[in-house]
């Protein structure tokens, strides 16, 4: 069984599971702030809580205030492990490995309605299976877990970092070859709900990082490459025979890999992978071949996505 639950929700949720919170605590949130952490901790009343926190931490969102660099002080010093994965654009909350909170809904005060102006935010309140937590538990131990060596040299290239200076949006190769990049686990949000790039809905423009109503088609292009989503399917033609699978052996390895409760029907899956494909025609991504030699779509990947 699961419960819809609204942005005006949320925070009264998380509070309730929190207090019930025994022996660990899992979060998986895109965006992180200081404040909401704290907000998190001040809701726990069972002593010696086993919590682990992942965020995407990229340096634009540091730049931007959307996740506080601040955060892995606090995480430090209020027993919370760390980690990062740079592709990451789910939310979750886990309460001792019964229950879940899959939505919107990032760490951050707007995100689980600390304040009056909050974020319009969905999500799902359920019991979680054992499935669902091996794929979350292969999630930690394919991300980064944040140490002082990893944290000393983000530090240094922020303070080096102009205020406003937009040509340095990530961080430097030393600190993204310290940084595990394999994908495992995937949410139905990591893809594209729109149909076509000609008309690319909000949400969208949330997980492609870019200011709503975007048409800079360049600009499109380079954040999709980005994504998660995209990703992924370079990942797994990398490692297929010929560098190439067809759709529906595509459509297995995603309905494995999701992870969003309710499960998505086979239907919803295909469509996904269906939008996803449509978008690398339409961006004209040459890196990836699509092609119908019989009644299937064969996807291929020709070369290394620059």
């Amino acid at each position: 069984m699961y419960e819809i639950i609204h942005h005006d929700r949320i925070k009264a949720i998380l509070d309730q599971e929190l207090a019930k919170v025994q022996d660990g605590l899992q979060i998986i949130s895109a965006y992180c702030t200081k404040n909401a952490l704290e907000y998190v901790d001040s809701k726990i009343l069972a002593p010696h809580v086993n919590k682990r926190l992942m965020v995407r931490f990229r340096l634009g969102d540091v730049l931007s205030g959307a996740t506080e660099f601040s955060i892995y002080e606090y995480c430090k010093q209020h027993d919370w492990n760390l980690f990062i994965q740079f592709d990451l654009h789910a939310k979750t909350f886990i309460f001792d490995k019964k229950r879940w909170v899959v939505g919107s809904a990032n760490l951050t005060s707007k995100g689980i309605g600390l304040v009056d102006d909050c974020n319009l935010e969905m999500a799902v309140l359920a019991d979680v299976d054992e499935i669902e937590l091996q794929k979350i538990n292969a999630m930690f131990e394919k991300s980064t877990q944040m140490t002082d060596e990893l944290y000393e040299f983000m530090k240094k290239q922020l303070k080096d970092t102009k205020p406003g200076d937009k040509s340095c949006t990530e961080w430097s190769k030393e600190i993204f070859d310290l940084i595990n990049d394999e994908i495992i686990t995937l949410f139905a949000q990591d893809f594209p709900k729109s149909k076509s790039t000609d008309n690319i809905l909000p949400d969208d423009y949330l997980m492609l990082g870019l200011k709503n109503g975007t048409t800079d088609r360049a600009l499109i292009k380079a954040a999709f490459i980005s994504t998660i989503a995209f990703k992924w399917l370079v990942q797994i033609l990398k490692v297929a025979e010929n560098k190439q699978l067809y759709f529906g052996a595509i459509t297995e390895q995603l309905h494995t890999a999701l992870v969003n409760d309710p499960r998505p029907y086979r239907k919803e899956v295909k469509e996904l992978l269906a939008n996803l494909l449509t978008w690398i025609t339409e961006l004209e991504i040459r890196s990836v071949k699509i092609e119908r030699p019989k009644h299937s779509q064969l996807i291929s990947l020709i070369d290394e996505v620059t």
